[in-house]
């Protein structure tokens, strides 16, 4: 049987190991992905679904050689580490606001003037919320993610223990895939972004034209910001 090296493979992680990855600096945002847009709800449920163990899709990256390494752009801050001309990364393809929305609530961040640390886990009902916190009932997911569970444990009725720790639990060991391709040039990543997200009807049209014109040195996006702003400024 003839075999070669494969371009494309499966690689399974937990959420907890996906969310490392991004704050190591290691998974990024390219140029061409468009901004995050996720309202409070939409992360709300994708909370839920983990914590009910219901599947929350792949997530498709691109291994880019490092001469791409000048694809990334802040969409918003997640205080991680700049990008150095020496660093192995991969971009996001598909999966972006999905892997935006865990990351900024599992490290309490703020985003689009959206506090995602005061999303909670209510003990008593298994379920979570936006709201202020409470340490009996009403525990933040970055706490949970980040702090000593048995210190959280201790304000909290000894009835709830059982959901507060299959909640630490969850967060820490629940699977994810992870779909990566190597091995591409830029305008084959692009098609690929353009045909995952056309699929799914996930994109206006004007993100689609965006992915499907970019270069190295012309942005749809931003050119379309420049003209905008020139034109208020007239």
């Amino acid at each position: 049987m003839i075999t070669r090296d494969q371009n494309i493979r499966v690689v399974p992680d937990t959420l907890n190991g996906l969310i490392v990855e991004v704050a190591r600096g290691n998974y990024r945002i390219p140029q061409f992905q468009r901004e995050y847009v996720w309202e409070k709800s939409k992360v709300i449920n994708l909370f839920d679904s983990i914590y009910n163990e219901f599947p929350i899709g792949s997530f498709f990256l691109w291994k880019a050689d490092r001469e791409h390494n000048h694809l990334f752009r802040h969409s918003i801050d997640l205080n991680i580490p700049p990008i150095t001309d020496h660093d192995d990364i991969s971009f996001i393809l598909d999966g972006q606001q999905r892997i935006t929305s865990l990351y900024v609530t599992m490290m309490g961040l703020t985003a689009k003037n959206t506090d995602y640390g005061s999303i909670c886990f209510d003990v008593k009902e298994e379920k979570f919320t936006h709201r202020s916190p409470d340490p009996a009932r009403y525990i933040r997911v970055c706490d949970i993610w980040e702090k000593n569970i048995l210190q959280i444990s201790k304000q909290v009725d000894s009835s709830y223990h059982e959901a507060l720790g299959r909640c630490f639990q969850t967060l820490k060991t629940y699977p994810i895939s992870i779909v990566e391709v190597r091995d591409k040039d830029l305008p084959a990543v692009c098609k690929i972004f353009q045909r995952i997200n056309q699929a799914g009807k996930r994109l206006v049209r004007f993100d689609l034209i965006s992915a499907m014109t970019f270069a190295p040195d012309f942005d749809l996006r931003e050119k379309f910001k420049k003209d905008i702003n020139d034109r208020l400024n007239q």
